[in-house]
């Protein structure tokens, strides 16, 4: 990384690691959760068969549910994040792909405007010269012509 400011960014290593993120969340992470949440919708399994069931072994079975509705949650937001993760860092590849573009537009027209200011200089130099020889040659080279030269020259 620069020393510095500013901040380094490679467009191409963002592309990589939002393809990795999106990768893992569709390949393994998403139908881990599917099957997870699969098992949870089942509810408590424990204690089912009991009819007697004791206040407590009851109150673990409704806390259990509680944990397993939670954790279906929780898990269903792993991915929505994962994938919000996703989006965010296409959309910075996307924003600094248009900035180096907009960049490299800005830069093609200064580079022009310099190359204009150049042309127009140079013209302007060959133009005084060719001034300057006529007036040399309309004087015969005579007294006037070191008056003349050093008018050209400041």
């Amino acid at each position: 990384m620069p020393s510095g400011n500013g901040i380094e960014v490679q467009p191409g290593g963002l592309r990589d690691f939002a393809g990795k993120v999106d990768q893992q969340t569709a390949g393994g992470l998403a139908p881990e959760i599917d099957n997870a949440m699969t098992s949870y919708r089942r509810g408590t399994q424990f204690g089912a068969g009991l009819s007697a069931a004791s206040d407590t072994l009851q109150a673990a079975r409704e806390k259990y549910q509680q944990c397993l509705q939670q954790g279906s949650v929780t898990l269903a937001e792993y991915v929505r994040a994962s994938e919000m993760l996703v989006a965010t860092i296409r959309q910075v590849q996307e924003n600094y792909g248009n900035a180096d573009t907009a960049a490299a537009n800005n830069n093609a027209v200064i580079a022009k405007a310099m190359n204009d200011v150049s042309v127009a200089v140079r013209q302007q130099r060959e133009a005084g010269f060719t001034a300057y020889q006529s007036a040399m040659e309309a004087n015969n080279h005579g007294a006037g012509a070191s008056t003349l030269q050093g008018d050209y020259q400041r």
